[in-house]
């Protein structure tokens, strides 16, 4: 939702200070349409939870994690590895100020990631 004269965004959970629950989410989607959100004339954007975010480069930060994950998980699939197996060794701990602070990421993510994978509508 955009309030364009007061300059605010509403992301949902497509952009939050930390990271987002990805089980039902759009990964693969989501980069391009943060990119068409940063083409607004905004200042601050309020996250699904959390306080208004001021730092837009936070945009940015998300982006490359979706990006990374869906790169990581997409190698898996295609080496043929299990869900629960990708969700313990898919590594995005380079992304410290999302912050991921350990490997592994949720298994209703990888699952839905390789859902989009397999049935792309």
């Amino acid at each position: 939702m955009y309030f364009p004269a007061d300059k605010v965004v509403f992301t949902g959970d497509m952009a939050l200070a930390g990271p987002s629950f990805l089980g039902d989410g759009f990964v693969d989607e989501w980069p391009q349409t943060l990119d068409n959100l940063k083409a607004l004339d905004f200042d601050i954007f309020i996250p699904g939870h959390g306080g208004p975010v001021e730092d837009l480069n936070r945009i940015d930060l998300v982006q490359n994690y979706y990006r990374d994950l869906w790169q990581k998980a997409t190698l898996q699939h295609q080496a043929g590895i299990d869900v629960n197996e990708a969700s313990r060794t898919i590594d995005l701990t380079n992304h410290n100020e999302i912050p991921i602070r350990q490997i592994g990421v949720s298994p209703l993510t990888v699952l839905r990631i390789y859902e989009r994978l397999e049935n792309p509508d």
